[in-house]
């Protein structure tokens, strides 16, 4: 039966296996009551496949069988670098095809993209300016420069000059604070605050009403940055009649303050609707707005109802 041939196998194994004493290992005979024996190879069918991350973190190995494929590993991270790839060679020139079969053990290599150095902002001049106004920015690194940014708002126009040089004109809506270049190294803020000289007011209510003959009034507020210089208010586009007053009418410095206008219109002004423009200036920084001016009709007077009120 098979038991029999399984004894009888396992007999001549033990047969053919010598011990060799100087070897101090079991070794094949070459024959066997004149039978010839084959060479049987034993092949070991896992391949060790491992990552050199180059001062990366750290990738563990895997075994993988004869023949398969290995699975790409999650990118290693390494401080300033930039992951590219995985290499089959030390010298970094062949990347590794994951749909490769594996038929040895290997070392993969890890590739890093070298940064570029980080831009630095040392100054600029002047230190301050109105929007549209031009400022040179003074610094290293800046080649390849993507964004000029006036405390976070960023430029619309600007040149690099030079690595270490760029001009750049004030963007609008741009606010005090650093001065800050990018570029594909990274982001570069200016130690010290660039002032955008800027004057804006409000004008509370946004509109006034008044009757031929009568008054009204609006309070105008000031906000100044940067300004060194008193501001002055003034109106304009008045309708025929109607005169304007402000209390007072300049604001001294730095800029930042109230004023209260006061319109008196004349018997004679014709009543409708009158756009008035209301402005502020300190040098050459100057603001404006519309407020809507209505006059009003006077109310019809009933003259009976007066007589009976002074009757009674």
């Amino acid at each position: 039966g098979s038991g029999i041939h399984l004894i009888s196998i396992c007999l001549l194994i033990m047969r053919l296996l010598t011990w060799d004493n100087n070897s101090h290992a079991m070794t094949w005979g070459s024959s066997y009551s004149g039978m010839k024996l084959i060479s049987v190879s034993i092949v070991n069918l896992g391949r060790t496949v491992t990552f050199d991350s180059n001062g990366g973190s750290p990738v563990a190995a895997q075994t993988v069988t004869y023949g398969d494929t290995v699975s790409k590993p999650t990118d290693p991270t390494k401080s300033g670098y930039t992951f590219t790839g995985w290499f089959s060679d030390a010298a970094l020139n062949t990347e590794y095809d994951f749909a490769a079969h594996v038929t040895a053990n290997i070392t993969l290599y890890a590739k890093w993209k070298t940064p570029l150095p980080k831009p630095t902002v040392t100054s600029f001049t002047p230190t301050s300016g109105i929007v549209g106004s031009t400022v040179t920015i003074t610094g290293t690194n800046f080649t390849g420069a993507t964004e000029v940014r006036f405390n976070d708002v960023q430029a619309i126009a600007y040149t690099v000059v030079s690595p270490t040089k760029i001009t750049v004109t004030v963007p609008s809506e741009a606010t005090s604070g650093p001065i800050s270049v990018v570029t594909p190294g990274g982001t570069g803020a200016s130690p010290d605050k660039f002032t955008v000289i800027s004057l804006k007011f409000t004008v509370s209510p946004p509109s006034v009403s008044l009757p031929p003959g009568g008054t009204g009034s609006v309070t105008v507020k000031t906000i100044a940055e940067g300004v060194i210089n008193a501001v002055t208010l003034s109106v304009s586009n008045l309708p025929p009649g109607v005169t304007a007053t402000f209390t007072p009418q300049t604001i001294p410095a730095p800029g930042s303050g109230q004023s209260i206008l006061t319109f008196t219109a004349a018997s004679s002004v014709v009543t409708g609707y009158y756009p008035v423009t209301v402005a502020a200036t300190s040098g050459t920084v100057s603001a404006k707005t519309q407020i809507d001016m209505i006059i009003t009709a006077l109310p019809d007077i009933d003259a009976s109802a007066i007589l009976q009120l002074l009757i009674d």
